[in-house]
């Protein structure tokens, strides 16, 4: 019995410090595709104001239910955002490997065909192979980021989990 009233009592500590927030939900409508975020998450977006556009990136420090702040100073209405960015980890990843294998190749072939006095120190097959590697990073690289854009397949909207218990709302 006791352990059954210490454990009711661990869970309502738990559940009173508890703290449901607000998440930034980017969806394809009509799909399961969707992407969270949650204060503290890294947003990359593009903004429209007017007739100029522009890029911001950075930790998102606060969600309301039409806007996300970035940073701690700006503030974006989520119909003024025309696309968001997301970062593709694999690909950065592969990518800055294949520029430092092939720069490491290269540069280790032709150390070792210098400090063994052969003749050519550069080898067509070492200079496609590193060259080739160097390439294909490089190529890879303009793919690190993929870029959702706002309207008819993408749109942002909120999840206020804090509705539950609304002694949770600031």
């Amino acid at each position: 019995m006791k352990r059954l009233f210490i454990s009711l009592l661990l869970l309502i500590a738990i559940h009173l410090c508890s703290n449901a927030q607000v998440t930034l939900l980017l969806e394809q409508p009509g799909t399961i595709n969707y992407y969270m975020y949650q204060s503290g998450d890294i947003i990359s977006i593009k903004y429209k104001t007017g007739e100029q556009g522009f890029f911001d990136a950075g930790e998102i420090t606060a969600i309301n239910d039409s806007t996300v702040q970035i940073g701690g100073i700006n503030r974006y209405n989520f119909k003024d955002i025309t696309a968001v960015y997301r970062d593709r980890t694999l690909v950065r990843i592969f990518s800055g490997t294949a520029i430092i294998f092939g720069a490491g190749f290269l540069g280790l072939t032709v150390v070792n065909r210098a400090l063994n006095s052969e003749n050519p120190v550069l080898v067509p097959g070492a200079v496609f192979i590193g060259g080739s590697s160097m390439v294909a990073g490089g190529l890879l690289s303009v793919f690190k980021h993929r870029k959702f854009v706002m309207g008819e397949h993408w749109r942002l909207r909120t999840i206020d989990l804090s509705i539950i218990r609304p002694s949770m709302q600031k």
